[in-house]
């Protein structure tokens, strides 16, 4: 409850102001307020609330350690193009070798580090799956660039067009679980 007050002490002719709860004026009553969230029309689809557990971390972490190893790599790229003088395609295939090793062991590490995946089992898949992807890379990138896009938007391109499969071929095969930790996972 509020009142005007005049030199410190409150006048009886003073308005009185009683705001009352916005569910109110907003529903009509105050019921509404009390309905537990999550609950009713706006309930998010099971699915949604599945995928975001399961996959949230992992993703926020994919895309955080892949965002961070291109934007290294971008830098080595510049650095060898601009300063070394390297040709733009054998620059792109180095920082993409390095690029690719890096970006491995920290999602091996950190994306994936809670499994029990095998690291060299996963070392290899990661890196055939890689090679798979930098045949395709090698293909398409000097296209690109023939057709007039610069070399860096030509890399970016690549990269953000194959994410996805990245990471569901990560999450799948190259860093999935033992069979020994999934038998563990589903009797406990």
């Amino acid at each position: 409850m509020y009142t005007s007050q005049l030199n410190g002490a409150a006048s009886a002719d003073a308005p009185v102001f009683t705001p009352r709860p916005l569910s109110d004026e907003v529903y009509g009553s105050s019921e509404h307020a009390r309905r537990p969230a999550g609950r009713g029309r706006h309930r998010k689809p099971q699915l949604t609330r599945k995928i975001r557990s399961e996959h949230g971390k992992r993703l926020t972490s994919f895309g955080l350690i892949g965002f961070g190893v291109f934007a290294a790599g971008l830098v080595v790229q510049v650095v060898l193009v601009q300063f070394l003088g390297v040709p733009k395609v054998e620059a792109y295939v180095t920082q993409l070798v390095l690029s690719v090793q890096a970006n491995f062991l920290a999602n091996y590490r950190w994306t994936w580090g809670d499994r029990e995946a095998p690291f060299w089992r996963s070392c290899w898949r990661y890196n055939i799956k890689r090679l798979a992807g930098t045949i395709l890379n090698l293909f398409l990138y000097p296209i690109l660039v023939s057709f007039g896009m610069n070399y860096l938007i030509a890399n970016a391109v690549l990269v953000i067009a194959l994410t996805p499969v990245n990471y569901v071929l990560g999450h799948f095969w190259t860093f999935a679980p033992t069979r020994k930790d999934r038998t563990r996972k589903t009797v406990s």
